[in-house]
């Protein structure tokens, strides 16, 4: 199993498969101009982005499509973390 933690706490402690499957259907990939990637990052969790000819390449993890444009992928666990860790601290700042 793995144990997520954020500033010394526990988040959650789950096998990997659970953890795969709190991202599920909420992992996309979307191309965008470079002119647009800071406003991404200000409004969605943006786990990594690849600059490609066609623009910014850019894995985006939350409940909804970033753009019209952007389609499904399969989640890996970095994308479970990067959701449960924003979750976290989405709920520590609602306290």
């Amino acid at each position: 199993s793995i144990a997520i933690m954020n500033k010394g706490h526990l988040i959650v402690h789950a096998a990997p498969e659970q953890l795969l499957r709190s991202v599920q259907e909420k992992v996309w990939e979307v191309v965008i101009a470079s002119s647009e990637l800071t406003e991404l990052k200000r409004t969605h969790i943006v786990g990594s982005t690849t600059r490609t000819a066609e623009g910014v390449r850019a894995r985006v993890v939350g409940e909804g499509a970033p753009a019209a444009t952007a389609r499904q992928v399969s989640q890996t666990l970095e994308d479970a973390y990067l959701w449960l860790l924003s979750s976290h601290q989405r709920e520590q700042q609602d306290e």
